[in-house]
């Protein structure tokens, strides 16, 4: 069986990289605050996908057993 997650064009950080570098913009002061509320909206949605990609390989490897 295969597992496929895969994120869509509306996610706007893809990596864990790009969402330690958008945190780092997001706590500094001159961040513009309508910007900050960007980040932290694009921020909230990597990380539901990213928890729900780890449950969802864990599932997998679990079924697995």
């Amino acid at each position: 069986a295969t597992l496929e997650l895969y994120f869509d064009d509306r996610v706007k950080i893809r990596e864990g990289g790009t969402a330690s570098q958008k945190w780092n913009e997001l706590m500094i002061e001159d961040t513009a605050p309508d910007l900050k509320q960007l980040i932290a909206e694009n921020l909230r949605e990597y990380c539901k996908l990213d928890t729900y990609a780890m449950y969802a390989i864990w599932k997998h490897l679990n079924d697995g057993i």
